[in-house]
Parts: structure tokens; sequence; C-alpha cells
């Protein structure tokens, strides 16, 4: 968590005026992994490929045909 952070503050030193908000959900992932057990077990990454993958089939909008 110390490396994010001095990470975030580099940047704001870097490129001042510009916020860094995508990064603000990664400073609580340390707060919720001993409650969730190993990452694998709550990532969303599976979830985001099947979407994906349904997303990119063909369909005309008809159901069973």
């Amino acid at each position: 968590r110390s490396h994010l952070k001095a990470h975030m503050d580099g940047l704001k030193v870097l490129f001042p005026g510009i916020g860094v908000p995508s990064y603000h959900h990664t400073l609580h992932v340390p707060d919720f992994m001993p409650l969730f057990a190993a990452p694998k077990n709550w990532w969303c990454y599976p979830f985001e490929r099947l979407i994906g993958k349904l997303q990119r089939m063909r369909h005309n909008h008809k159901y069973g045909e």
C-alpha cells in the first residue's frame, strides 16, 4: 500500500492538475483480501470475459432460432 501511495504522490508531482481517480479502489484491496480469501475466489475477470464473449456472439434478437 505504501508503494502505491508513493506512486500516486509521484504522479501528482510530475503531472500537477491531473487527478488519479482510477487508483483509489486499489488502496482498499489489501483491506478486503483477508476477508475474502485468495483473490482468485472473488475477482471479476471470469465474469468480464464471459460478458465479452456474449457481446461478440452473433444474434438477431429472435429467441429460439
